[in-house]
């Protein structure tokens, strides 16, 4: 059995006041000298409660004093989300002490056996009294977090002083993680990055566009000249617009330290001729110029410190010049069925086979995993994985331009582009939103994707509020 308790006392002024009538409860011979208001025999006086340790802590309720406002019960308080607000009611001539119980929660969610206890005393009108403790249940082990006060309505959960945890390189899932949860907007953790290095490099080989030679006889050139776009990515698999506070970072620390800004996309000038033989198909691929700059990162919330080391960011370099490939291979009797004479991916034209249907487009494929219970006011965090679908050796357009668009009640709330999608692989976007304090019953996300060349695909996910 662990438990530890801090105290302290002090004076803060302000407070919210229910206006009742006194004559019935105090002598009328008092009522002139009283040194308490002489509108009121009940108030409320705030309390908060901060959460900046590394464990999510679940409100389990509160005991003790009658409370004018409280979070939902069963509300998680996330590692440097936004604090919890407690209204305590006082009662004139009473000294009324309130306590308020979290439960320690462990990875998983599951509780580990520590308790959170935030207890919120009003002495008089003016006074009030904050004291926070741990402790272990019988049996399980303790885990050693610290409790503390500011000595006036403030109680805080953190880790013990100098706690520090180092994730390697090689471990990338646990570095996006902690990434994702504390270097975006609305956390409170510090978060700096450091670069050490930039390189050049060239891009992976992706593929523009494919030109469908039909004749028998004769050698077609092909001028591609529309442009391609480039996207940018990253080592922890983080979305630029899910990012938020961590881009702004590192943007930052590349200009100063490179003197030039990350990009998150750039369109390149693309004009390239291929000769493409008869009865072949030709492809042309980009290889685009590229910047990786690699950096530590460095967490700091409460007593505890994430030592992020070797996260790197690859942009493109919109300062050079985009090579190309080319590829060349024999039309199939199918292709020589169902392929137009001519381009096989347009930004402008629906290209149609000669017998009038359709080019196949491949269908884009969301899935969103998210909450199944939300408090409202508290935050929630969403996994979007976008793949494209397709039946096996159809012949099929090249998805490109896609854009992803989330919405909340109406609202936009995350939105991305991509600039195109491979087979067989997908792209994972976080989104992190707060729910509204208003919410009731259900809170729903409706994420929708859509691109040139392809189906577009829609979900709607919903979460009970608590």
């Amino acid at each position: 059995m662990f438990e530890q308790v801090i105290f302290a006392v002090a004076t803060l002024g302000g407070h919210r006041v229910r206006r009742v009538l006194l004559a019935s409860v105090v002598p009328p011979m008092l009522v002139a000298t009283a040194s308490f208001p002489s509108v009121a025999n009940a108030a409320t006086r705030g309390f908060k409660v901060y959460n900046l340790s590394s464990y999510a802590i679940k409100f389990l309720g509160v005991s003790g004093a009658d409370f004018d406002g409280t979070p939902p019960v069963g509300s998680i308080l996330q590692p440097g989300a936004p604090y919890q607000d407690f209204e305590e009611t006082y009662k004139f001539g009473q000294t009324t002490t309130g306590v308020a119980k979290y439960a320690v929660l462990d990875a998983n969610g599951n509780p580990t056996g520590t308790n959170f206890f935030a207890t919120m005393q009003i002495y008089n009108v003016n006074t009030t009294y904050a004291a926070a403790g741990t402790s272990a249940t019988e049996g399980q082990p303790p885990i050693y977090l610290q409790g503390s006060t500011n000595g006036v309505d403030t109680n805080t959960l953190l880790d013990p002083a100098g706690t520090v945890h180092n994730i390697p390189a090689g471990q990338g899932q646990a570095q996006a993680a902690v990434l994702n949860q504390f270097c975006v907007d609305g956390n409170s953790a510090t978060c700096d990055f450091t670069v050490t290095s930039e390189k050049h490099f060239e891009g992976a080989q992706h593929f523009i566009t494919s030109y469908a030679n039909h004749d028998k006889n004769i050698t077609n050139d092909y001028t591609y000249n529309q442009g391609d776009e480039v996207g940018s990515s990253n080592s922890v698999e983080v979305a630029v617009k899910a990012g938020g506070k961590l881009f702004k970072i590192v943007d930052a620390e590349i200009s100063v330290t490179y003197n030039h800004t990350w990009t998150e996309t750039h369109s390149f000038s693309t004009s390239v001729t291929v000769h493409c033989p008869p009865v072949s198909l030709c492809s042309i691929y980009g290889i685009a110029p590229m910047l990786r700059d690699t950096g530590n990162f460095k967490l700091t919330l409460g007593n505890t410190t994430w030592n992020l080391p070797d996260v790197y960011f690859d942009s493109p370099e919109p300062s050079k010049v985009e090579s190309f490939a080319s590829t060349t291979e024999p039309l199939t009797a199918k292709q020589l069925k169902t392929l137009p004479f001519g381009h096989v991916r347009s930004a402008t034209e629906p290209y149609r086979t000669p017998s009038g249907a359709p080019i196949v487009r491949s269908r884009l494929h969301l899935t969103v995993a998210g909450p199944r219970i939300v408090a409202a006011g508290d935050r929630a965090s969403y996994r979007i994985t976008l793949s494209r679908k397709q039946s096996n050796h159809e012949l099929v357009y090249t998805p490109s331009n896609i854009r992803v668009v989330s919405t909340q009640a109406g609202h936009r709330v995350g939105r991305w582009r991509l600039s195109t999608l491979s087979p067989g692989t997908a792209r994972t976007l976080i989104l992190h939103l707060r729910v509204s304090p208003k919410a009731r019953r259900s809170f729903c996300l409706v994420t929708a994707a859509a691109g040139r060349d392809t189906r577009s695909a829609r979900t709607r996910v919903c979460a009970a509020v608590a």
